[in-house]
């Protein structure tokens, strides 16, 4: 399915065929509710890069950390920053230890130069691309009803029926409860697996 059919399906379910004008709108809404609530494994994605500075911007697309490793090394996160003064005197031999984030930027501590450059394994989750300026996703490609049950949601808060409302929300949580429990289970082996 791509936008176009997700629109005529929406038309389709709310039986309503004058609300083209308001489909775009309906899409950010629905997209900013998907963001908040789905962490599916396809929102995942690796960025691997080279710090030599104390501040970093996130990605354009971010939304959530989900892993930091560095030079091979788990990474600690810490919210807020915490000091090595914090620690005890903690010494980390120089080498990256901590992180947090502020606003729009990453802060690492101790911060890496261009001296000392630290390279960084950075794995988060990623804004949904907009299906207004791409005809698909793979959020629409593997979980439809999600994006049917979010955009259905908006056309009923808009028209004001509690009722239907409340229908597409339980659709919605359903949805999405079941992608980010799979995107977990998925994640790991079952323990009576064997890897050869």
């Amino acid at each position: 399915m791509d936008y176009t059919g997700l629109k005529s399906a929406v038309v389709g379910y709310s039986k309503r065929t004058d609300l083209d004008a308001s489909m775009d709108l309906f899409t950010e809404l629905a997209e900013a509710t998907i963001n908040k609530d789905l962490r599916a494994l396809e929102m995942e994605k690796l960025s691997f890069i080279t710090l030599t500075d104390t501040y970093l911007d996130l990605p354009t697309d971010y939304l959530g950390i989900r892993a930091m490793m560095v030079d091979g090394a788990p990474h600690k996160y810490s919210i807020p920053l915490v000091s090595i003064e914090q620690l005890g005197g903690q010494d980390t031999g120089g080498n990256l230890a901590f992180f947090t984030v502020h606003g729009n930027q990453f802060e690492f501590r101790p911060g890496p130069t261009v001296e000392a450059p630290q390279d960084v394994e950075l794995s988060y989750y990623a804004r949904v691309p907009s299906l207004i300026t791409e005809s698909t996703n793979v959020i629409l490609d593997d979980y439809p009803m999600i994006y049917l049950s979010a955009m259905l949601i908006q056309v009923y808060l808009y028209l004001q029926d509690d009722v239907e409302m409340g229908k597409w929300v339980q659709s919605f949580n359903s949805q999405v409860q079941a992608a980010n429990k799979s995107a977990v289970g998925g994640r790991y082996l079952n323990p009576q697996t064997r890897v050869a």
